[in-house]
């Protein structure tokens, strides 16, 4: 049975995490399945001194329930003497009514019968119900051959009651990387540069991450969590700005096209245009942040925000602009 690889944070210059000597380090993390209780994640939060700030919020009775009844959506198989698969049997979640004072979710059997080239589905199957009142959840499952169906739902309704699944960590790391002035080092995937001056949370995060990995998490899947320092040489800081400068290119070209979408078929609220405001903000903020931690002026993303602040200007959006004024 495999278990959960760990490999703990990789510290190549002695005075690294005094910052001396790199630009920052690179962060590469991948979060497995895990069920980590609440008080063990905030136990971790004050042996790591890790900011409150940044503690997830408790998973709300309802999520619980739509995660636990999600957890049983899985496909196996029966099999005759000789081992052929006679039947492939998935069981699939839909949820029907969402409700003030009900979410109901339907259970439905899919059968396939791979030698006969046949597929069925048993739409009443089951139902689970949760009642926002009390928060009980019921289970009704028909074919006594699937009560296990029910002892799950309800099993994992409790957990999730008081614990993080690896989604919930893995958002919670990335909440806490993207406060530090990251840059994407991928076009997708967890790789990040963070620089220097953001670094020290970021060992503190690796060492808790990788202690709760020993003790949470799942036999199915590998969570790692590496740190690399990334030393302050030409050619590191000449892919830092180069990485920057796709990401907000990326960035603003999206950020216009959905203004100006949402502008001409009349659905741009007030709320979203403070949201593109703050962006727009943040990206100022940071390249001139970059501009001094790497020592160079990055006056391409000045011009690339100068150029979309006109643009908005162009679809009638002059109540946004890159200094926040209108």
């Amino acid at each position: 049975m495999a278990r959960a690889k760990v490999i703990d944070h990789y510290v190549a210059l002695k005075e690294d995490k005094e910052g001396l000597g790199v630009l920052g380090v690179i962060v590469w993390f991948s979060i497995g399945d895990m069920r980590v209780p609440r008080k063990a994640l905030e136990d971790a939060f004050k042996k790591y001194k890790i900011p409150d700030e940044y503690m997830p919020h408790p998973l709300r009775p309802v999520d619980a329930f739509r995660k636990a009844t999600k957890s049983i959506e899985k496909t196996f198989h029966k099999r005759n003497k000789k081992g052929e698969v006679t039947e492939e049997i998935t069981i699939l979640v839909r949820e029907t009514i969402t409700g003030e004072k009900k979410v109901i979710r339907r259970l439905v059997k899919e059968v396939k019968i791979p030698s006969k080239d046949r597929l069925s589905y048993e739409t009443e199957f089951g139902r689970a119900v949760f009642h926002r009142d009390n928060t009980r959840v019921v289970v009704e499952i028909k074919d006594p051959e699937y009560t296990w169906v029910e002892d799950k739902i309800l099993w994992e309704y409790e957990v999730f009651k008081n614990s993080y699944d690896g989604n919930g960590i893995r958002r919670m790391v990335r909440n806490i990387l993207y406060q530090q002035r990251p840059i994407m080092m991928r076009p997708a995937g967890s790789v990040y540069f963070i620089p220097r001056e953001n670094q020290k949370i970021v060992y503190k995060l690796a060492d808790m991450v990788n202690e709760l990995a020993k003790s949470y998490a799942s036999s199915l899947w590998e969570t790692i969590f590496l740190i690399t320092p990334f030393l302050d040489i030409s050619q590191n800081r000449d892919l830092v700005v180069t990485r920057w400068k796709l990401y907000v290119k990326e960035t603003l070209e999206k950020v216009y096209k959905e203004f100006k979408e949402k502008y001409e078929k009349g659905k741009l609220n007030k709320k979203e245009v403070e949201q593109y405001k703050k962006l727009l903000e943040k990206i100022a903020e940071q390249n001139a942040f970059y501009g001094k931690s790497l020592k160079t002026q990055i006056k391409s993303v000045e011009n690339m925000l100068t150029d979309l602040s006109s643009k908005l200007l162009e679809v009638k959006l002059a109540e946004v602009s890159v200094n926040g004024e209108k």
